[in-house]
C-alpha cells in the first residue's frame, strides 16, 4: 500500500529553462510533498501499539518523469486502511480466543487522518475457541490523505517551475 507521485514536465517550445535547475527544483518539490505524506501517515498510527514504519523512496528519473512514493508492508496497516470482510477466527496457538465482548470503539476512523490516544473496550471476558468476525470499516487512509495532499503538490510544482523560469532569466 503506497501513495505515488508522479510528475511529467511539458514545457513549451521556446521557453528559457536550465534543464538541470528545473530537475533540480521539481525533486526538491516531490521530496517535500512526500515528506508530508509520510508526516500524515504517521499521524495515522501515533497512537497504536503496532509500530508501523513507513517508507519513503525519494523522487527519481524515470524515463521522462519524476516519481517517488510513501508507503507500508505492514500488513495490519493494510487491513485497518482498506477494511476487511466478515470472516471466522479460530483459536490456534491456544485452546481458546480471549476477548471482551462488549462494545468497543477504535483509536481511528474512516476519513480522518489521525489516531486517538485510547480505544475502549468494555464488557465481560469470553473464552470461545470459535467466532465470526463482523469485518471492519475501511478507514480509507491513503486515498483521504492523497485528497488532502493533492493540492499541496500542485502548488509545490508551479513554485518549482515558476523558480526554475526566474533563475533562467537572471
Amino acid at each position: 500500500m503506497a501513495i505515488r507521485v508522479q510528475l511529467r514536465a511539458i514545457v513549451p517550445r521556446g521557453l528559457i529553462l536550465d534543464p538541470g535547475k528545473f530537475d533540480k527544483n521539481l525533486r526538491q518539490a516531490v521530496n517535500e510533498s512526500l515528506g508530508l505524506i509520510r508526516n500524515d501517515f504517521n499521524a495515522t498510527t501515533r497512537t497504536w501499539e503496532e509500530r508501523v514504519a513507513f517508507k519513503m523512496q525519494p523522487a527519481s528519473d524515470r524515463g521522462n518523469s519524476i516519481r517517488g512514493f510513501v508507503g507500508t508492508d505492514n500488513m495490519i496497516y493494510v487491513y485497518v486502511d482498506q477494511g476487511t470482510r466478515a470472516h471466522p477466527i479460530v483459536a490456534q496457538r491456544a485452546p481458546y480466543l480471549v476477548f471482551r465482548s462488549g462494545r468497543y470503539q477504535p483509536k481511528t476512523r474512516p476519513g480522518v487522518i489521525g489516531s486517538r490516544s485510547r480505544g475502549s473496550r468494555s464488557g465481560s471476558f469470553r473464552s470461545p475457541k470459535r467466532v465470526w468476525h463482523p469485518g471492519t470499516e475501511a478507514r480509507n487512509f491513503a486515498k483521504t490523505i492523497e485528497k488532502r495532499r493533492q493540492r499541496n503538490v500542485e502548488t509545490k510544482v508551479r513554485a518549482a517551475f515558476l523558480k526554475s523560469l526566474r533563475s533562467a532569466r537572471s
